[in-house]
């Protein structure tokens, strides 16, 4: 579904976006730009007021945490468990990922 996106904005990632294409009805929003893709998912835990954004590179997944409109928290995890995170919804993102900074 986002192949071409992928294929025009990040040519090196198209492999990557194969293991992610199934999920593709859990994206709420989904963008791409030189060095990753992103996207947003339906997750029940995530309140009005707050946004979790997935960055996908090639050696991992950084998770942006927007909460508060002030506040900031970097996360990480793997692709093996971004995918996991993404097989077992509706279970919170955080459970899955490594706290980073606190900004």
């Amino acid at each position: 579904m986002y192949t071409k996106l992928v294929s025009e904005k990040c040519p090196q990632l198209e492999k990557l976006l194969n293991r992610y294409e199934k999920y593709h009805r859990q994206f709420n929003t989904f963008s791409a730009s030189p060095n990753y893709f992103e996207f947003c998912v339906d997750d029940p835990f995530i309140k009005d007021t707050e946004q979790v954004i997935f960055e996908c590179y090639e050696e991992g997944v950084k998770i942006i945490y927007l909460f508060d409109e002030k506040f900031r928290e970097d996360h990480s995890m793997t692709h093996e468990e971004c995918l996991k995170y993404l097989d077992q919804l509706p279970k919170a993102w955080y459970h899955c990922s490594k706290n980073e900074s606190y900004k």
